[in-house]
């Protein structure tokens, strides 16, 4: 599917562990045999804890440490992924300078998928993924796959749940998630949520009337619609449509926990410039999620 991944590295702040289960659900999505991993670290000041004054004459010195700590990580990633490093020191110490450092590499290297591990935090302070994770999501252009710090899924992967709305059902954008059904060869469950039509009848009509009830059926019959395109381009699908209330993002993170080895599939609208619209469903999902979230700009149809 992926031929290079590129995964960023704070060296300095010693999160390994993030970087390792990225790394692991990342190398499923991976093309066998052909495919690299490229290790990035965006070298600061800040970032190696010292002042600006003194970054540029101990650039070499902190860009070899940053070097070996990346050349030193035992991931835990197919023997026969090719491992690359790369340090770039960057004098701007703001997090969207940071990211358009990383992404910047990403297009130079031709990297088609950047996977990070995320603390999925949140607060007044915004930092509801930390702010780096989520500067990323906002800008990048390509798929990124994010790891909750309280992922428990099973690799390899056991289905992959996508949830799917009227665009997706109107659309074409449903040909990417076939093709990732059928490189991991894994079943795909379509998720629908249709929230219940509130309708107010005037007096005198009676109160009986099943707009709701006819609603729904008519959402479930366009989406059962899409499943069957589904299945004849040769994908195992099953729907679960939930005719409730509540938000979406709850009903998608409560059963993406109802199979351990899920892999969650969410399509993002293209925002300003051709960035990823990370909208408030997708972050919730990233954000609560113990399994990893593959974020795709929609009209992907390959």
């Amino acid at each position: 599917m992926f031929r290079r991944l590129l995964v960023p590295v704070d060296v300095f702040a010693e999160e390994y562990e993030l970087v390792h289960q990225a790394v692991r659900a990342a190398s499923p999505l991976l093309t066998p045999g052909t495919s690299e991993l490229l290790a990035v670290n965006v070298l600061t000041p800040r970032g190696a804890g010292i002042s600006t004054q003194e970054f540029p004459s101990r650039l070499d010195y902190l860009r070899g440490l940053a070097k070996a700590a990346l050349e030193s990580l035992t991931l835990d990633a197919p023997s026969t992924l090719k491992l690359r490093s790369h340090v770039m020191p960057s004098g701007e110490e703001s997090t969207r300078a940071a990211v358009r450092t990383v992404l910047d590499c990403a297009t130079e290297k031709s990297c088609d998928v950047v996977a990070l591990g995320t603390h999925g935090r949140s607060g007044i302070d915004r930092f509801f993924l930390g702010s780096f994770a989520e500067s990323l999501l906002q800008q990048a252009t390509l798929p990124v796959l994010t790891v909750n710090e309280e992922c428990k899924t099973d690799i390899p992967y056991k289905r992959i749940l996508f949830p799917v709305d009227d665009t997706t059902i109107n659309g074409r954008q449903w040909i990417y998630a076939a093709t990732l059904s059928r490189f991991l060869a894994l079943p795909i469950t379509l998720l629908y949520h249709h929230r219940p039509m509130v309708t107010v009848v005037p007096f005198p009509y009676p109160a009986t009337i099943p707009t709701a009830e006819l609603d729904a059926k008519d959402a479930e019959t366009r989406v059962s619609g899409l499943k069957a395109r589904m299945q004849e381009a040769g994908v195992k699908a099953e729907l679960e449509f939930i005719a409730a209330g509540g938000r979406t993002a709850d009903h998608i993170v409560e059963r993406a926990a109802n199979v351990n080895g899920t892999l969650v599939l969410m399509l993002t609208h293209l925002g300003q410039k051709g960035r990823l619209g990370v909208g408030s469903v997708t972050r919730h999902v990233i954000r609560r999620a113990t399994c990893p979230v593959l974020s795709v700009p929609r009209g992907r149809e390959t």
